[in-house]
């Protein structure tokens, strides 16, 4: 009998055998395929998609702020992150990239200090410490030291020590710095008593690219023709008609005007008159507080006031921040200007201005005290031959003080950086909080306690048990 190969490899391939192995067969090609095309698609989809947080803490992940200025480059940024593949920070790392997942200008490397030692030197003259960054934009360059990310604080009156992770901060300042033309300058008055502006605030202007200079009126023909705003920081005196004249120069010429001006048992003529001008005058006397929810407890001429809505407040009202005005006095105000204003710090109804300080052995309130609303803080804007001035007033002694600020967790700082944004029309100037390493402890009370105890050690073991001996009773009587 002759051996027909043909014949048999068709009687072979019509088998039901051979043809659901053909089946399984593509079938596995097509399940590979499948999977490789998603491997590729997953991979190609922005960090931010790919690559969750899990730290507890939103450490990898940025803010809406950052989004915002990042989608906004119109120019290349090079991030430069000097580490060494076994010993880089991941988190920073994982950031970075989330940085450079969000738009197509931003460009992230990593450098090897050990294969290339003289790489930073071309953008910095201080010793690069490992873990740092580079943020470079053409000509400009900013280093962001690896101490900066990770701040550690030390309170030597309780003796200890607090450690946060600024890495967005810096590296959002960063990008901004290099990516603009030119940067906010900004100078404080002297000459009337003022407060210098304390390093706590001075380093939060200069984190979002603002030159602070000092200002004296008196020895000056005007103000300096590059001062994106003026800031009045809680004066001793009055201002003198001089003063009053240059400032109402600047004004109408679209400057920009901070004041700070608290409590003092003075009258302030010259700067009311020119206070007047945005709508606006300090009174004399000391506002209190009635309302035990709109003051610092213990001390109800801290005051906590109610914030209403404008530009500069929502950022704080939306991730429910608090502001504080220590030792304020009421703003009024007043007809005859053409100036748009808006009261964004109130107390509450139960709040009383205190007639008689000076002689008063208690704040507590007398019939002599009038009750009722109170502001403690005002934005207008006014314009003048087209060009518009922004005023921010707000009348509290102490209020740009670190202590202040940090009674109400960065508050104080968020509405002082909100204001220089909204006048400079910087996005950028709002502010990006650091990010506690701290160990968050949940503390329950004793009956909590024990009743977590029982579901967990009797309840939950009595359910497992009882679904056992029930599925095998069931099965043994099938």
């Amino acid at each position: 009998m002759k051996f027909n190969l043909k014949e048999k490899i068709k009687q072979l391939s019509s088998t039901k055998k051979l043809r659901m192995g053909g089946y399984s067969a593509v079938s596995a090609v097509l399940v590979a395929a499948i999977g490789i095309a998603l491997i590729v698609a997953v991979d190609s989809l922005p960090t931010k998609y790919t690559r969750l947080d899990l730290s507890g803490k939103n450490l990898y992940n940025i803010s809406t702020e950052t989004e915002n200025i990042v989608k906004g480059l119109d120019k290349t940024v090079d991030i430069y992150y000097i580490a060494q593949s076994a010993t880089k920070d991941e988190i920073i790392d994982q950031m970075l990239q989330r940085y450079a997942s969000i738009s197509g200008n931003i460009n992230y490397s990593i450098q090897d200090p050990a294969k290339n030692p003289n790489f930073a030197s071309q953008y910095t003259d201080e010793a690069v410490e490992e873990n740092s960054v580079i943020v470079v934009c053409g000509e400009k360059s900013r280093y962001v030291a690896y101490s900066d990310i990770y701040k550690t604080e030390v309170d030597y009156s309780t003796y200890t020590q607090t450690s946060e992770f600024d890495g967005e901060n810096c590296i959002t300042s960063a990008i901004s710095y290099v990516a603009s033309d030119d940067n906010d300058k900004i100078y404080c008055t002297t000459g009337h008593g003022e407060l210098e502006l304390e390093t706590y605030f001075s380093d939060m202007l200069a984190d979002r690219n603002a030159e602070v200079e000092s200002l004296t009126l008196v020895n000056s023909e005007g103000v300096p023709d590059d001062a994106d705003c003026i800031i009045i920081n809680e004066p001793q005196s009055d201002l003198s008609e001089q003063d009053v004249t240059m400032l109402e120069e600047y004004r109408s010429s679209g400057g920009n005007i901070i004041v700070i001006s608290g409590y003092t048992g003075q009258d302030f003529a010259n700067l009311n008159s020119f206070l007047s001008g945005y709508g606006c005058e300090l009174e004399r006397d000391l506002v209190v507080e009635g309302s035990p929810a709109n003051c610092v407890q213990g001390f109800n001429y801290y005051l906590v006031p109610n914030i209403a809505s404008h530009e500069i407040t929502d950022p704080l009202n939306e991730e429910n921040y608090f502001v504080l005005t220590p030792m304020s006095i009421n703003i009024k105000s007043v007809d005859g200007s053409s100036a748009s204003m808006t009261e964004i710090l109130t107390t509450s109804s139960e709040a009383y201005v205190k007639t008689d300080t000076a002689s008063a052995q208690t704040l507590e309130k007398t019939d002599a005290d009038p009750e009722g609303t109170y502001t403690t803080g005002v934005v207008s804007e006014l314009t003048t031959d087209g060009k518009t001035s922004k005023l921010l007033l707000v009348s509290s002694s102490g209020f740009l003080s670190q202590q202040a600020d940090m009674i109400v967790s960065g508050g104080n700082g968020d509405l002082f950086l909100n204001a220089v944004s909204w006048m400079s029309g910087r996005e950028e100037g709002i502010a990006i909080h650091a990010k506690s390493l701290a160990n968050e402890m949940l503390s329950v009370s004793d009956s909590t306690s024990g009743i977590l105890s029982f579901i967990t050690i009797f309840l939950i073991p009595a359910i497992v048990i009882a679904a056992g001996i029930y599925i095998l009773i069931k099965r043994r009587r099938r």
